[in-house]
């Protein structure tokens, strides 16, 4: 009778460490629409333990919030000690606007806040003018600098105008070069630079032609020349090779 009880005894206490001992669960972590993204976090594991899981939105594609509520795309839980957890991330697809800027003249000054952005979003632009510049307007005459913009769809550019500070080139300067170069595919304008220091450009000009002629050049001093092509949408390519000389001199690109 006494062995019996106690293998009695026995059984029942193994019966409760079974129950006790974790089991594996599985979560699966999925998002709604399908399209709009993917997720990190679904598997196995022992019941329990705390898992991350997160929800990666494709480009244009902005998170929402799981299907508990919760509004972090990135979270931890606790994985269920036996069965399934499921977990659904919601995602909403935003269209979004270009929004390009441009400096005139080129060696005039920089331009920040350029990119891509949510249609609606609020985005502050804003016009920096080099040394002896100083920033004018925007193409549509407004003089707030910075300035906060609505994204709009499609594309849209803004071109910050900037003056020179410096004085005008002293009366005896009266020399003319003529520079040209290959037409660009899909070039809308070029701007042609110069200045008399390599990769230093003090001056440029804005032309619809693979040409210019630039006049009231010392004939005293060497100058390098520059080319850069421009999109419609306000984007600019890099400087072309560097060309130098004197006026009257003829010379091609420098490696």
């Amino acid at each position: 009778m006494m062995k019996t009880l106690i293998a009695g005894l026995f059984f029942l206490l193994c019966l409760s460490c079974a129950a006790a001992r974790p089991r594996n669960g599985t979560l699966i972590v999925t998002v709604s629409p399908a399209e709009g993204g993917t997720t990190g976090g679904s598997g196995t594991y022992p019941g329990k333990t705390k898992v991350t899981i997160r929800a990666v939105p494709f480009t244009g594609w902005t998170f929402v919030r799981w299907q508990d509520g919760v509004t972090n795309a990135e979270r931890t839980v606790t994985v269920p000690n036996g069965g399934t957890a499921r977990y659904v991330a919601s995602l909403v697809f935003v269209p979004s606007g270009n929004v390009a800027l441009s400096a005139e003249p080129i060696n005039g000054g920089t331009v920040s806040g350029a990119g891509s952005y949510p249609v609606g979003k609020a985005v502050d632009i804003r016009a920096t003018p080099f040394q002896n510049w100083s920033f004018t307007r925007w193409q549509d005459n407004l003089t707030n600098n910075p300035r906060t913009i609505t994204v709009p769809s499609g594309s849209i550019l803004f071109t910050a105008t900037f003056s020179t500070n410096t004085p005008p080139e002293p009366a005896n300067t009266n020399g003319t070069v003529l520079l040209d170069w290959s037409l660009v595919t899909n070039a809308f304008k070029y701007i042609a630079s110069w200045g008399v220091s390599s990769r230093s450009y003090t001056n440029s000009v804005l032309t619809n032609t693979a040409s210019v002629r630039i006049s009231g050049l010392a004939t005293n001093l060497t100058y390098y020349f520059a080319v850069q092509s421009m999109a419609s949408d306000g984007r600019y390519s890099p400087f072309s090779c560097e060309v130098w000389g004197r006026v009257g001199d003829t010379n091609a690109c420098s490696p």
